[in-house]
């Protein structure tokens, strides 16, 4: 089997292959925090070979999801935190493509869906009405907790630059979740390193809450679906010391990569998508200066 990797740096590494099966290379609890986005499930189509994503069914969505998880259970550190977003999305989508009914547009994912009459399409392996909010992301943290994880909060990210919907028979969507999960009871989490001001009490500051407004980025080279430099930065001072290595099995853009090695962190990233991560050397860490700084 040839070598997974694609750069390794002293500090950031990047691995091509599929996750689950690049997992299995790495070292038992080597990482000290996962903070990852998978692809959405039926959103966007990559034309990768066993993407996650366009499975056959939501179900199969949710155990292939799981699978990984299992693998990299035990790669994260006995006191390690998974920091987990997913986005929601409905049965059906308008038109042959996302439009701009989808507040998903620009994240992980595409077309996946069969048509079921007139314009619109619904999602293969979906059952119910096309208009159904399918509910993923708590059916994959179910699942999470069924396999064994510790479910210790849902974050809501707060886009505080939504783009509009047109539907008229809902509320838009401007949200989408941020799950923190551990292996054990007793695990390490800096409260400190992310704490907030407080709203009553001028210059002193409080525990962060479970609403995090960050506004969304705009895409980076051909990847659409990137990260908020701030919502990766949250999970990392939360999760991790300076030193400590952060993992994302579907690294992207690498995001998650630039903002660990700013913050003093070792990263290791995998991606199904080659291109994706020589984009990545070419415009995230073959520069001398990040293209954003710290919060």
């Amino acid at each position: 089997m040839p070598s997974p990797d694609v750069f390794d740096d002293g500090t950031v590494r990047l691995l091509h292959g599929d996750a689950r099966d690049v997992a299995a290379t790495l070292p038992s609890a080597s990482v000290q925090a996962i903070v990852t986005s998978p692809p959405y499930f039926g959103l966007r189509q990559y034309e990768q070979p066993g993407q996650y994503g366009a499975e056959a069914s939501l179900g199969d969505y949710i155990d292939h999801l799981t699978g990984l998880f299992d693998e990299l259970w035990r790669v994260l550190a006995d006191d390690g935190t998974l920091w987990l977003n997913l986005g929601d999305s409905y049965a059906s989508q308008p038109g042959a493509a996302r439009g701009a009914d989808s507040e998903l547009a620009g994240r992980k994912h595409g077309a996946a869906q069969i048509r079921t009459g007139g314009t619109r399409r619904k999602k293969a392996g979906v059952d119910g009405s096309r208009k159904n909010l399918l509910g993923v992301p708590w059916r994959v943290a179910f699942a999470l907790q069924d396999a064994g994880w510790i479910l210790r909060s849902d974050i809501i990210w707060r886009k505080s630059n939504a783009l509009p919907e047109s539907v008229t028979d809902r509320p838009t969507r401007a949200h989408e979740y941020v799950f923190l999960f551990a292996k054990s009871d007793r695990y390490y989490f800096d409260a400190d390193a992310i704490a907030e001001p407080s709203r009553k009490r001028p210059g002193e500051v409080v525990n962060r809450r479970t609403v995090w407004d960050i506004p969304t980025v705009p895409s980076v080279g051909s990847h659409e679906a990137v990260f908020p430099p701030d919502l990766p930065r949250l999970a990392i001072r939360a999760g991790t010391r300076p030193g400590d290595t952060v993992l994302d099995p579907f690294s992207g853009s690498s995001t998650t990569g630039a903002v660990a090695a700013l913050e003093g962190r070792q990263y290791v990233g995998i991606d199904l998508n080659r291109d994706y991560l020589e984009q990545s050397v070419r415009e995230r860490f073959s520069q001398p200066v990040l293209p954003w700084a710290a919060a």
